[in-house]
């Protein structure tokens, strides 16, 4: 993982390292990539809903075959 391409230039080497030092130590805490990211199996909610009306909203256009998919 290449943690120092993306560091802030206002820190002073020792933040820097001492952020490094850090994100090493807690390496099995961050994901490398999205891809690494997993659902997490006891995860639980409960959402009360105040109606029985569907609620979609676009943020942005979607591309054709996505926006297909988010019709079903």
């Amino acid at each position: 993982m290449e943690y120092g391409s993306k560091l802030s230039p206002k820190l002073t080497s020792e933040q820097k390292y001492e952020l490094l030092q850090l994100l090493f130590d807690y390496k099995h805490v961050f994901a490398q990539s999205l891809k690494a990211i997993k659902q997490y199996p006891h995860y639980e909610s409960d959402i009360e809903l105040t109606s029985n009306r569907k609620s979609f909203q676009l943020q942005f256009r979607l591309h054709p075959l996505d926006a297909e998919t988010a019709q079903k």
